[in-house]
């Protein structure tokens, strides 16, 4: 079964500095198109982004646990002493 990509369409504004910038790494890198270009930067900066809001959640949730861990582990510390 083959896979399916279907695209969009979008009208973006970006600045002349940006496209420029753009333009050149891809001459340079002979790396296709705009629409591939910000299709890679896209999905690497969702991907940093979506990386970036897991730890955040990760870190509320260790420090919000963090005391209940301590009491957990001093329990069991307890209990192996018996």
């Amino acid at each position: 079964m083959a896979i399916e990509h279907r695209s969009k369409r979008l009208q973006v504004t970006l600045p002349e500095e940006t496209v420029a910038k753009m333009d050149a790494l891809l001459e340079q890198l002979d790396h296709g198109s705009r629409s591939g270009f910000l299709n890679k930067a896209a999905l690497h900066y969702a991907t940093r982004l979506q990386k970036a809001m897991l730890v955040r959640e990760l870190r509320t949730g260790y420090k919000t646990r963090s005391e209940r861990d301590v009491i957990l582990s001093d329990d069991w510390e307890a209990a192996d002493q018996l």
